[in-house]
């Protein structure tokens, strides 16, 4: 059994105190044992070195007396208990992220992630473990977790660290039963939130979801928000939870509530996908390690897809808001050259390596996300075309479901099989045309959508520097930062990078006069060629203006999840 007491540091207060209790058998308590603090968590593409943020670390044993404890590397430390049969480890935890991945602590907040804080033996991972935190008696608790007198108990370590947890007087609790399910939702606010509508709004994307998704694997979930004074978007989704950071929050319940919407109903399909089915790859995390997977576009991807159309579904998102939240995929993809460059799957696997800073090299990956999310959308109206609406994606991720309830993952052949051996056709090709080769969408998606009688208009980029020499900038009046070069424009024949400052610009006698500063403060004047293809360009989903009854009913079948 391993205990673990949380409670923000007296003498540091940006800091926690951590203090582990761990019960050692006779063998463990007679060889050396290893300590380790995760490099990595779900949720996150990247590797977090948390480590960075640990310092007087000690072990001792239940008399008191000092056990000397040694690093192996940045986050592992060995020590020999010398027979104890408990040993107690005790450090500071410098608690100052305030995302949905991180850990904070202040006088009026306690938010921790215990992946970041919490030691573990690989001896102890599979055992029962328990938390107790220490915070003043009239403070409310958000947690997955179940609790009796104030303790806090999960079956074991990876149950423990997939459950964030956020204490505080200011923590608005608002709990409702749904079709059998209880569901929490906790805002962290100084304002007063709209609960009653949330819930109401919670119920409809739930309903969609379930329809879609059958049971949910668990019997509780809970809605944490933790509401900033300043702009900010973040979730990460958790086995029973999800944490969601949203700002400025006086803007929350008014022009960000979509923002909200979307980002709920895209955590709670996680619910399903990723926390419950799963790839291979990621059937058992290792924890001191970047888990790889190429599988991005299915549990990142689809489920940006499926948050979204849940939403139009329920009838929360009518179909102007539902189109717009597809332009801002469409833009992201048109405005990112990796497109050129690499696939979705060589995407995922770089997401892991390159995480949320991006690519050291420009347009290297593609957005899981994004181009995730429209490929969703290109091969949910292909398999419902060939099978004349008899089957759809949701067919497939159902599927999946069925072979996780097994404890089963999967690898990309199970899904090109299943939609194989379900229509009657070959996906193979499709899959290679959206996942593994470079590709521009535009075209695949306008084949699918006429199916259901939409399509894409393009757009010209509005910015003129932008859609004809490939540069984009930012800043106003005087010197202006380069935030894009389009590969093989003239910005980039030029030699501008992204971070250099252009300080004069314009256009005369058909050429773009340019003055501009590197980062090594080498000061340049190009003369710029315009690029006939134009650069930087957008598209926008719409309705077509004349339809088919055909059309029409396939349109109703995709937006209702009606299969024939």
């Amino acid at each position: 059994m391993t205990h673990y007491r949380i409670a923000r540091d007296a003498s540091e207060p940006a800091h926690l105190r951590v203090d582990i209790e761990i019960d050692l058998s006779p063998t463990l308590a007679s060889d050396i044992l290893r300590v380790y603090l995760p490099e990595w968590r779900p949720g996150r593409y990247e590797l977090g070195h948390f480590s960075r943020n640990l310092r007087q670390l000690s072990c001792t044993a239940p008399s008191g007396h000092e056990i000397p404890i040694e690093p192996v590397d940045r986050a592992s430390w060995q020590f020999h208990p010398k027979g104890h049969p408990r040993i107690h480890l005790s450090y500071l935890y410098r608690a100052d992220q305030p995302d949905a991945g991180g850990c904070y602590v202040d006088h009026q907040l306690f938010y921790v992630n215990p992946i970041h804080c919490c030691l573990y033996t690989d001896e102890h991972r599979d055992q029962p473990v328990s938390l107790q935190i220490q915070i003043p008696g009239h403070w409310k608790v958000a947690c997955g977790l179940p609790q009796s007198g104030g303790i806090f108990t999960a079956s074991n370590y990876d149950e423990l660290v997939d459950m964030p947890l956020v204490a505080s007087p200011h923590l608005t609790h608002w709990p409702f039963q749904h079709r059998n399910y209880q569901l929490h939702l906790w805002i962290h606010t100084q304002t007063e939130p709209q609960m009653s509508r949330f819930e109401a709004d919670v119920c409809q994307f739930v309903d969609a979801q379930l329809d879609i998704m059958g049971p949910l694997p668990v019997n509780t979930y809970h809605f944490i928000l933790l509401a900033l004074p300043y702009a900010h978007y973040h979730g990460v989704e958790h086995r029973n939870s999800t944490m969601m950071v949203l700002g400025p929050e006086a803007e929350i319940f008014r022009e960000l509530y979509p923002e909200l919407l979307g980002l709920s109903a895209h955590e709670f399909f996680h619910a399903w996908n990723i926390k419950h089915i799963k790839p291979n790859d990621l059937m058992r995390y290792d924890y001191q390690r970047e888990n790889y997977s190429s599988l991005g576009y299915v549990f990142e991807g689809y489920t940006t897809y499926y948050g979204d159309l849940s939403l139009l579904r329920s009838g929360l998102f009518g179909w102007h808001e539902y189109a717009h939240e597809v332009d801002v995929y469409l833009s992201r993809h048109l405005m990112s050259y990796a497109r050129q460059n690499a696939g979705l799957r060589d995407s995922g696997h770089n997401t892991w390596v390159d995480g949320y800073g991006g690519a050291a090299a420009p347009h290297r990956s593609v957005s899981i996300y994004a181009e995730g999310m429209l490929s969703a959308l290109c091969l949910d109206l292909e398999i419902r075309r060939i099978s004349n609406n008899r089957y759809s994606l949701d067919d497939l991720m159902r599927h999946l479901r069925s072979r996780a309830d097994l404890g089963m993952g999967y690898i990309e052949a199970d899904l090109i099989d299943f939609l194989d051996v379900t229509t009657g056709r070959s996906f193979h090709p499709l899959f290679q045309r959206l996942y593994h080769k470079p590709a521009t969408l535009i075209e695949p998606l306008k084949q699918a959508l006429s199916w259901i009688g939409c399509g894409v208009q393009s757009i010209d980029s509005e910015d003129e520097c932008a859609r004809m020499c490939g540069l984009r900038l930012q800043g106003g009046h005087g010197a202006q930062q380069v935030i894009g070069v389009a590969p093989t424009s003239a910005a980039d024949r030029a030699g501008l990078r992204v971070g250099d400052r252009v300080t004069e610009i314009g256009a005369t006698q058909g050429m773009w006069e340019v003055k501009w500063t590197d980062r090594m403060q080498n000061h340049h004047l190009s003369a710029l060629q315009p690029d006939p293809q134009g650069w930087f360009g957008n598209c926008r989903l719409l309705r077509l203006p004349s339809t088919s009854q055909s059309q029409d009913e396939n349109y109703r079948c995709w937006s209702t999840g009606k299969t024939l």
